[in-house]
């Protein structure tokens, strides 16, 4: 029998008699006791269902992007005043810094956008000489992985452009890599500057892909340096999206971004946009960086100034084992109950006896609070388009 509960508690099977009092929605649970046990496994499979949590769409199972984001989407209008409209959709992801998730934002977007039968046809391009983008699609070893040849050939020699299709459906990848940096003595050759330029050049070629491919999106990963790749993306997107980590690092990264927007106004993008900051890293107990940030921002007197996302990705380790698994969030998400299940058997096999098989990792629950965080920033990037193409299209109507 166990002893009569606090007067502040309503007397319930679900009681701990070893719990601090408190309000029993936030009691302490104790592993040992079974009262406690039923409540936290209850609150964790309610959670993973879907009933408690704002974004259901990820733990209950794949969804399609029309589904859940399509809502926010609005055919291009007529509005941009660029010299080639059909890059009214390209979105550079940018900062001087590494280690701030470009990449990782860039990745898991597109593949969001692209999900489901209706999913939008998205192009994306990998301008880092770090060529990491290939591996968050689990494709390093692809025969087209060259190193980012294949694109600096096609600039120069006037081929079609190196794409891999379909490294998910609906979505193409140019791939990046150290050769990039050839880019550097291209931009020299006579073909080349009688054509206009690297970025001229650049931005056409683009813009030729897009119309002949039909794609809807274009995302733009950029290195963790200030020259020609930056230029090159920044000359080609409409929008600019600047992800920033919790360091000064970061934010000394971004003050490069500004000159080299301003000299894509100045040669023939006069429309590129910033759609804002997005912090990312972020330790969920520390949210009141996100106010400093805001207060950081302000301090920086800009001209026009840029917005903070409300949308943050949080920091887990998750993140990383998706890319070692060749997995994007949300499909480690979709696939965790199963590598759960596979991971028991392999302990139980262990502690029978089979000492040779490897037991993996667990993979935590963060997984699909990860997923949900690129899930609200995809839905909150297209509002912010759209905010924008409607400014235009009222400008264009006055």
């Amino acid at each position: 029998m166990p002893p009569t509960p606090p007067t502040t508690y309503r007397p319930s099977r679900n009681w701990c008699p070893i719990s601090t009092p408190q309000p029993a929605r936030r009691r302490t649970a104790h592993a040992h006791h079974p009262a406690c046990r039923r409540s936290t496994f209850a609150h964790r499979r309610s959670r993973f269902q879907g009933r408690r949590g704002q974004r259901p769409s990820v733990r209950s199972g794949p969804s399609t992007a029309r589904h859940c984001i399509g809502e926010h989407w609005r055919r291009p209008v007529n509005s941009d005043t660029r010299s080639d409209s059909r890059l009214a959709r390209a979105i550079a992801v940018t900062n001087g810094k590494g280690g701030v998730r470009k990449t990782s934002i860039v990745a898991n977007l597109a593949t969001r956008y692209a999900e489901g039968d209706r999913g939008y046809r998205v192009l994306v391009i990998d301008l880092d000489p770090q060529g990491n983008l290939i591996n968050h699609f689990g494709l390093a070893d692809h025969p087209q992985n060259n190193g980012g040849l294949g694109l600096v050939t096609a600039l120069v020699e006037d081929q079609d452009l190196p794409v891999i299709h379909d490294v998910r459906p609906k979505v193409d990848l140019i791939v990046g890599g150290p050769r990039l940096k050839m880019l550097e003595n291209a931009a020299t050759f006579e073909e080349v500057i009688e054509a206009g330029g690297l970025e001229t050049l650049f931005v056409q070629r683009i813009a030729e892909l897009v119309d002949a491919a039909g794609y809807e999106l274009v995302i733009i990963d950029t290195p963790p340096s200030l020259g020609l790749q930056q230029a090159l993306a920044l000359h080609t997107a409409r929008y600019v999206l600047i992800p920033v980590g919790l360091d000064q690092d970061s934010w000394d990264g971004v003050r490069g971004i500004g000159p080299l927007v301003s000299r894509a106004r100045k040669n023939g993008n006069p429309d590129i946009t910033y759609l804002g900051f997005v912090v990312t890293g972020l330790d969920v107990n520390a949210k009141s960086y996100i106010e400093d940030a805001k207060d950081y921002i302000e301090s920086l007197e800009l001209d026009p100034p840029i917005p903070l996302f409300d949308t943050f990705i949080r920091y887990t380790p998750t993140g990383g084992r998706a890319r070692n698994f060749g997995l994007l969030v949300h499909e480690l998400a979709a696939k965790r109950n199963e590598f759960e299940l596979a991971r028991r058997k392999a302990l139980r096999d262990y502690r029978r006896g089979n000492t040779d098989i490897e037991v993996p990792k667990p993979i935590a629950m963060t997984v699909h609070d990860l997923a949900d965080d690129y899930f609200d920033l995809a839905k909150e990037v297209l509002t912010k388009i759209n905010q924008h193409e409607q400014a235009a299209s009222t400008a264009e109507g006055e």
